[in-house]
């Protein structure tokens, strides 16, 4: 599973490498050779860089991110992104499936892992209690984008999913994630 987790990383990075961005030369290198050694640890199919999960699991609000965000932790996918900071080789990379994060930080970001959600060996989905500050931040950016681009919808469009999602018969899981993320729930 590492080796599966490490590359959606590697072709998340790799497909995103050559977007505009301000990257530095020093940052583009830092994403080569992260790059060179996920590809290298594919093939050799041992898994050597530090992977770290963050479960959305059991009852909002998930590790203190504000209840109406809980839709969106549950039912957005993707958001493969590698982010710099203050020191070129300081960065960490992140994706997103239904109810989890992955996150790869480099070295120099110790500060705030929870050792327990190193994916490696058995993990204890409930052991898993916090999430470092770079992923709270990322978080909240994406929902912030989210906002945005809802803003952005045509009405028509807006009109569209509002009757596609009333001729539903049944309960799905995203109408359950639609009510786990109320703040007026009963």
């Amino acid at each position: 599973m590492r080796v599966g987790v490490l590359s959606i990383f590697w072709r998340t990075l790799l497909t995103s490498f050559s977007r505009s961005n301000d990257r530095t030369e020093e940052d583009k290198v830092a994403v080569r050779n992260l790059l060179a050694s996920a590809k290298k640890q594919i093939r050799q199919r041992i898994v050597t860089t530090p992977i770290y999960i963050a479960p959305l699991h059991g009852e909002p609000p998930f590790y203190g991110l504000p209840v109406p965000m809980t839709y969106l932790l549950d039912r957005m996918v993707g958001a493969p992104d590698i982010r710099f900071f203050d020191d070129p080789h300081r960065y960490y990379a992140v994706f997103k499936l239904p109810f989890m994060f992955f996150y790869v930080p480099s070295e120099r970001w110790a500060e705030g892992i929870d050792p327990d959600g190193k994916f490696s060996g058995t993990l204890r989905l409930s052991e898993i209690r916090r999430i470092p500050a770079f992923l709270r931040d990322y978080i909240f950016w994406l929902a912030e984008q989210f906002e945005t681009s809802k803003q952005s919808m045509s009405r028509e469009s807006l009109a569209q999913i509002m009757r596609d999602t009333s001729k539903s018969m049944r309960r799905t899981g995203s109408h359950k994630s639609m009510a786990r993320s109320r703040v007026d729930k009963p």
